[in-house]
């Protein structure tokens, strides 16, 4: 486990979302008086504000709005039960209490640290990975991406060219750094107004006319993607996770095609099936 690190629940969501983009994490714990009372992750954040139908800039929104419970284990609990609860119950972290107070967090991060540590050669990236994908072509319309996201509740997608060579990755970091650093650029404009706001640019990634309509996948994607090979070591694969900081990979074929993606959901089911 790590210490967590929070914030007032009283906070807006732009404060979250600038705390982890400065520190590279992707969720807060959420604090009342000193007390932890909730969870705020990356994730909820973007689907939360892609689909608020309000007028709020995210300035003006508090995180409590979109905070989860925090699920606790003991702090003897063992680290296969966590990994278990974690998918049992969808929840990508559990606080760690000790005679009921709260003394830390584990992640699924943390548990991609411990497979890497322990359970080298036991396994192939293989054995484990995701088989399918969702993926959107380098100039497609962000209204369309982002509209695959939310349909199919991931925070992730794969941007290929018309070759189907993945070339990219768009993620909700990926969209938090348009409405945050990009809101006042030109390309942002929707031939309405200058002086954009982070509500507009937030808004505007659904919309079909304006910007949603004539920024391309190729825009604001991640260029890059970090791969590993179907016949590479699972827990050498948790080390190229965590050394880049990144929630997935590719994974390729011998021919080098990508035939999948490696997440820390599937290092979790690898650490619940282990232990």
């Amino acid at each position: 486990m790590k210490a967590p690190i929070t914030i007032d629940k009283d906070s807006p969501i732009y404060d979250a979302i600038m705390a982890m983009r400065e520190k590279k994490i992707s969720r807060l714990v959420l604090i009342e008086q000193k007390k932890p009372i909730g969870i705020v992750t990356e994730k909820d954040m973007g689907f939360f504000l892609l689909q608020d139908k309000t007028d709020r800039d995210i300035d003006e929104i508090h995180v409590a709005e979109v905070t989860k419970k925090l699920v606790s284990v003991s702090e003897t609990t063992k680290v296969g039960d966590c990994a278990r609860m974690m998918l049992e119950k969808d929840f990508s972290s559990l606080g760690v209490n000790s005679n009921s107070t709260i003394i830390g967090i584990i992640t699924k991060t943390d548990l991609t640290k411990y497979y890497a540590d322990t359970y080298g050669g036991k396994n192939r990236v293989s054995d484990f990975m995701t088989k399918s994908y969702v993926s959107s072509y380098l100039d497609e319309p962000i209204h369309k991406v982002v509209s695959k996201m939310l349909e199919n509740k991931i925070s992730r997608i794969i941007v290929k060219n018309r070759d189907d060579i993945p070339t990219g990755i768009i993620s909700f970091r990926d969209l938090f750094r348009i409405a945050l650093d990009l809101g006042m650029e030109e390309f942002l404009e929707d031939n309405t107004r200058a002086d954009l706001s982070v509500i507009f640019s937030r808004k505007g990634f659904l919309s079909e006319s304006g910007f949603g309509a004539i920024t391309t996948a190729a825009q604001i994607m991640t260029s890059g993607i970090l791969s590993v090979l179907l016949s590479d070591d699972l827990a050498k694969a948790c080390t190229i996770l965590l050394e880049n900081r990144v929630k997935g990979l590719g994974v390729l074929s011998a021919k080098g095609d990508l035939v999948g993606i490696l997440t820390k959901t599937d290092i979790t089911h690898a650490l619940a099936t282990a232990e």
